[in-house]
Parts: structure tokens; sequence; C-alpha cells
């Protein structure tokens, strides 16, 4: 019996940028060609946007099929080995095991950033531990239903998403459609800015002032 059944519903995933992709160098030509040409902040973040996702579909691919991919090969060299000892063959085990020390580095940075945890400035690099952490996070944050205004359980995923749509329509809804409002003169207690402080709420954002917003976040975040 399967008390949860499988996913009916496929959603479209936001982009995110994973930091293991800089490991790969050719990943700085799809940033170049994304950021290099003749177009705005927003076209320039959709164009990156596309250009990475389909990079890493195509050319990066899936980090856990390359580490099985490369273990059977490790495993097959030193087969041979144990039958035919060769110098070609050794090198190759030994370029094989680098490959896999540089895919075992991406699976753990992978993991780190689904468990949501830093323990990775402190030094502690266990993949199992960050594996874990990811697993037990994502079932916490799992709804598997929810209970609407008349007591009933809701399990279906479409009930459920549907149920918060119309959650969030009647929260933001109002019969209301127009109001007057006259401003009142001389109100006591009304703050009154000078026009110092206007003009520099009203002036130009300054390159130091976006480098400290930017430098205040932590890193390989992306905030929307």
């Amino acid at each position: 019996m399967e008390t949860i059944p499988v996913r009916s519903v496929r959603l479209n995933r936001p982009f995110r940028f994973q930091e293991f992709w800089l490991s790969d160098m050719s990943f700085l030509n799809v940033v170049s060609s994304a950021w290099g040409g003749n177009r705005n902040l927003a076209e320039s973040i959709e164009v990156f946007s596309k250009e990475a996702t389909c990079w890493n579909r195509n050319h990066f691919g899936n980090i856990h099929q390359k580490k099985r991919r490369i273990m059977a090969r490790i495993y097959g060299v030193q087969k041979a080995i144990s039958n035919w000892l060769s110098s070609s063959l050794i090198n190759l085990e030994d370029k094989l095991h680098q490959e896999l020390e540089v895919v075992l580095d991406q699976e753990r940075d992978l993991w780190m950033l689904k468990s949501r945890i830093n323990w990775m400035i402190q030094g502690d690099c266990n993949t199992s531990f960050y594996h874990v952490s990811a697993l037990a996070r994502r079932k916490r944050n799992h709804i598997a239903s929810v209970k609407d205004e008349r007591g009933v359980w809701l399990t279906m995923e479409r009930e459920v998403m549907e149920h918060f749509r119309n959650g969030f329509i009647s929260l933001y809804t109002t019969s209301l459609e127009e109001a007057s409002w006259v401003p009142r003169q001389n109100v006591r207690g009304h703050v009154h800015l000078s026009e110092e402080i206007k003009d520099m709420i009203g002036g130009m954002v300054t390159s130091e002032e976006i480098r400290d917003a930017l430098w205040s976040m932590k890193p390989y975040k992306a905030p929307g």
C-alpha cells in the first residue's frame, strides 16, 4: 500500500546558482557570453539563467551519475591491473582517482547546499552528514495534508494547492473599490522631513552603497 502517491503535478522550479559549477572551467564561458553583450540587467539575468540551465543539463550532467560511472571505471581498471600490470593502466587509474576527488567535492557541496547547513566553514566535510540533514529537512518541510475551514482533511495535491490559492485570494481581496483621501493640514504629531533628508532619499544610489549591500549578503545566495 502506498500512503503517499507519486506527485502528479510538476511545478516549475526557480533557477538557482550552484556553487560547484565554478569547478568546471567551461562555466566561465557561459558567464562571459551571458553578461558580455549590450543588454540591461533583466535581460542579462534571463539569458544567463537559460544558458546556465542548458549548460548544466547538456555538459555538466548529474553528479551522482558521474560518480557511479567513474567508480565503475576504476573498478574495471583495477580488475585489469590484477590480471596484467601495465603503466598505462596505472596512469589511467591515477587520472580516474583525481576525477573522483573532484566529483566527491562537488557532491559534498551539493548536499551542503540542500541541507542549508554552513558547518562547512567550521571544517566538517562529511558528505553523508549533509545527505542525512537534507533528507531530514525535506521530510520536515513536507506537507502531506491540510484541514480546511470545514474541518475536512485534504490529501490530494490539487485540492491542497487550490485551498491555499483560495485562501490567499480571500485574504487579499476587498469589496472596497475606491476611497477618497483629503490631506489634513496642521496635523499634530505629523513628522516633517528636512530638505537635506529629502534630497538624500531621492538621490541616486552610489557604487559604494551597492557594494556594501552586495557584500553584506552571504556568498552564493540568490535573493530573487
